[in-house]
Parts: structure tokens; sequence; C-alpha cells
């Protein structure tokens, strides 16, 4: 399999990765995973597992979401002092963390 030569057409390897805004280490690496692995050592690699174990419960998390809805003014800290209050035990940074995966966003963000 033969992968385009970035320096074929300008016949400089310098110059090729100036123009493609990349390192002069990056063509190489590339040459060297194709000619070892073919194409699938070039197909991006997800490095870590999500760790689930760290996640709030569904019953929690919906409630984050309900309460962000209803109350858009209030931040992480206040909202997650608001649902203890309710009997919903999050932290803080559980709040944001919960805010982040559904898209909901701060005033300071």
């Amino acid at each position: 399999m033969n992968l385009p030569d970035p320096a074929a057409h300008s016949k400089n390897v310098s110059e090729a990765c100036r123009v493609m805004g990349c390192s002069r280490d990056i063509p190489y690496r590339v040459k060297r995973a194709c000619e070892n692995g073919g194409m699938e050592a070039l197909k991006e690699k997800n490095r870590r597992d999500p760790n689930m174990t760290n996640r709030v419960s569904e019953e929690v998390e919906q409630a984050v979401v309900a309460f962000a809805l209803e109350e858009p003014a209030f931040g992480q800290k206040r909202a997650a002092e608001a649902l203890r209050q309710r009997g919903v035990f999050i932290s803080p940074t559980g709040v944001h963390c919960v805010w982040l995966r559904h898209g909901l966003k701060t005033f300071a963000e």
C-alpha cells in the first residue's frame, strides 16, 4: 500500500511539513506505522476506557439536570446545597460534571 509522499510535490520534507502545519517527524512516523501495521496502525486508538464507577446514579443525574433547568442562575456550589436540602447528595464538582455531560453551561463559561 502506498501513501502519498508529502515531499513528492515539493521535493522537500521540511517545506511540505511547513505547508501542512505539522512537525517534520510526522511523515516519518506515519510511513513507519504504515509499513509495520498497514492502515490499521494509522487509525486513532483510544487509550482509555471510561470509568463508569465514578458516575452518580441516574436518579441523581436527572435531579441535577431538572434543577439546572429550574434554576439556571445558580452556580454549582449553590445548586449542590439546594439539592442537598431536597435529599439529593452530590458535590459541587459532581454537579459541574453532570452539567458538562448534558451540555449545560454556567455563566462563567
